[in-house]
């Protein structure tokens, strides 16, 4: 009492006096009774627990488990008794069953029989004896033979895949994570107890028996299958399926970028999952050889569709350099940056604006080589895009076309000017300013 007090005054903190209780055997605080024997459950929370009506819905399941969790570090093995309940806590999963009854009634007789646990003395060391089965691990924290708390966990599927040796040593790890208060700057050691029942309750496997005929008529089978309905759906859907990426909004999933090493001029054509090495040459040839002629030599950003069959005659990137792919990296800053300014109100119609983050990337002045890189190609500036204006036309359909292209180019400028102040932004603030003297020591990154 001395001490408590005197940690009081020092860090002049108050109690307040109505709470307090002086010269007490027995205490109850938060749901507990603590007493010198140790602490142990309220007696009226138990009596709440083993009255408790049989749960009708997802809702009472959870108040039940709610009650009951809170009181788990009194029951040996908990997270196993309690797995039938809580499988009913997931999304379409509410269906009592015996399981289900059985283990609410072994819950309540765990709870109406809760041992006293001994308070910690931090002067004296630990010990954990743990438990695993191909189901369940469980794990008490003991201090002079006597249980301070118990912890348990049912394992998920992959969890029980894992060899015996492996789940032993990860439900030690389990049960110093989560008693690192009281074991943190002690003594303490790890035992494996005999194995108990209650974590060994086999999982019932059902049986199905297989027949195989001797004998196969294939043509039988080709007949059927054709004249199943439900499986050539199935069929169907199966053709078409294609792998999904990050984009679920459009079957145009990928760019692909062309950038020419001494123009800097560039091509950006969509691509679709999942492409293959010879999809990609074909698109090579069709939008770049057939304007440019075959490059004499290729770099890439070594995706895994570019080192294949294609590509194995071509020049790479070494592996250990890649800012000789510098220029693709910066393409690829470019593209998003016109693209989010682009199509930012309708972000799912990003391939309808491709070709024109294309147009205005090639026809951008850039300040590195004096001039835009159509100039660059083309030896002249880029045409024009004349508005519209308020002149007629005899065709109404046109006038309507020439109106809405005016106010397509009118967004195209506010969206280029938008992206280009971002590209500037973003160049100020990756740029500094550096000085260096004779004598200074510089320091050289070599990669392994």
């Amino acid at each position: 009492m001395r001490k408590v007090l005197s940690v009081l005054r020092e860090r002049e903190l108050y109690a307040n006096k109505k709470k307090c209780s002086f010269a007490q055997q027995t205490v109850e605080y938060l749901g507990h009774s603590i007493s010198e024997e140790g602490v142990e459950v309220d007696p009226e929370k138990i009596k709440s627990i083993t009255k408790w009506p049989k749960p009708t819905n997802i809702k009472e399941v959870r108040g039940f488990l709610g009650l009951t969790g809170y009181y788990r570090r009194f029951v040996q093995n908990y997270g196993a008794i309690a797995a039938p309940l809580t499988q009913l806590l997931k999304k379409g999963g509410y269906k009592w069953s015996a399981e289900a009854e059985d283990a609410f009634e072994r819950l309540k007789k765990a709870m109406s029989s809760l041992p006293v646990l001994a308070l910690p003395d931090f002067s004296q060391p630990f010990e954990i004896e743990t438990n695993a089965s191909g189901y369940s691990v469980g794990a008490i924290l003991i201090q002079a033979k006597r249980p301070i708390a118990y912890y348990s966990r049912t394992l998920a599927l992959r969890d029980r895949a894992r060899p015996v040796y492996k789940r032993a040593l990860m439900v030690v790890v389990l049960a110093v994570q989560h008693w690192r208060p009281y074991l943190l700057g002690g003594k303490f050691k790890a035992m494996k107890i005999a194995a108990d029942a209650l974590s060994r309750i086999p999982a019932e496997i059902e049986l199905r028996g297989l027949f195989v005929p001797m004998t196969v008529d294939f043509e039988l089978i080709k007949k059927e299958v054709h004249q199943d309905l439900k499986l050539q759906k199935l069929i169907t859907e199966l053709r078409e399926l294609k792998d999904q990426q990050d984009s679920k909004y459009s079957l145009q999933n990928d760019v692909l970028k062309y950038k020419d090493r001494l123009s800097k001029y560039g091509h950006f054509l969509p691509l679709k999952h999942p492409f293959t090495a010879k999809v990609v040459a074909k698109l090579f040839i069709k939008e770049v050889v057939r304007l440019h002629g075959f490059p004499l030599s290729i770099v890439s950003d070594r995706d895994k569709i570019f080192p294949s069959h294609f590509w194995q005659e071509l020049f790479r990137v070494s592996a250990y350099h890649p800012q000789t792919d510098g220029q693709t990296e910066v393409v690829n800053r470019g593209v998003e940056t016109y693209l989010k300014c682009f199509c930012n109100e309708k972000p799912k119609e990003w391939v309808k604006w491709l070709p024109w983050t294309e147009y205005w990337y090639n026809t951008t002045f850039q300040r590195a080589i004096g001039m835009s890189l159509f100039q660059v190609v083309y030896g002249r500036k880029p045409p024009a895009l004349l508005s519209y204006g308020s002149m007629q036309s005899k065709n109404s359909t046109v006038e309507e076309m020439l109106q809405e292209r005016d106010e397509i180019l009118s967004a195209l400028r506010d969206h280029l000017h938008l992206a280009q102040e971002q590209m500037k932004d973003y160049a100020v603030r990756e740029r500094r300013h550096v000085e260096y003297c004779v004598g200074d020591c510089l320091s050289k990154d070599t990669p392994l």
